[in-house]
């Protein structure tokens, strides 16, 4: 019962019950830098793992497609402003046809540097999306030779932080499997 209707005492004032502590949390990226690099028929050497002796020369490459997790270095060139260099090495699936059709498939990687717009922060991690694709046909070579190739590649490199959120409802929401971010990679050929 309030004493008058402008009473602000202990009594008058309504009480709001005390909101339960929510221990629900769950992890979401934090993108802090991202950085895209694109060629298009660009000549790259390729160093192709073993091949089986029964394939008979000459051979050709007939297919190049990203295999694998890609991995990013810092280049030592510093941090320069708000530029850094970052080294995209992305894993290849090679297959390689011989003068009979017969085909094999095998493993090469190539480099790439991308520039990002930022300098790293403790905690963050890099994070790379790459697509790989034969621009035009290669020539034939022998077996052991390294391999000039013209390729389509795309690559994106994210630096992101990994925080805790917490969710204002007592469950976190249903989600498909992380990482939610990056997007994929897309290519434009022109």
């Amino acid at each position: 019962m309030k004493h008058f209707d402008s009473c602000r005492c202990e009594q008058c004032r309504p009480h709001h019950p005390a909101a339960a502590a929510n221990n629900c949390g769950f992890l979401m990226q934090q993108i802090l830098a991202t950085g895209k690099q694109q060629y298009r028929c660009e000549s790259f050497q390729l160093t192709l793992g073993p091949l089986p002796r029964n394939l008979l020369a000459p051979l050709q490459i007939t297919d190049v497609s990203v295999c694998g997790t890609v991995r990013v270095m810092e280049e030592d060139c510093g941090c320069m402003g708000a530029m850094r260099q970052t080294q995209a090495i992305i894993p290849l699936a090679v297959t390689v046809c011989d003068k009979n059709g017969q085909r094999h498939v095998t493993q090469s990687e190539i480099s790439v540097c991308v520039p990002l717009r930022a300098c790293a922060q403790e905690g963050a991690q890099y994070l790379a999306n790459a697509m790989v694709r034969l621009a035009q046909n290669s020539g034939c070579f022998a077996p052991g030779e390294t391999v000039c190739v013209f390729l389509d590649v795309c690559v994106q490199v994210f630096l992101v932080l990994y925080r805790p959120m917490y969710a204002p409802v007592p469950c976190a929401p249903a989600c498909p499997d992380l990482p939610l971010y990056p997007q994929p990679c897309k290519c434009h050929r022109n």
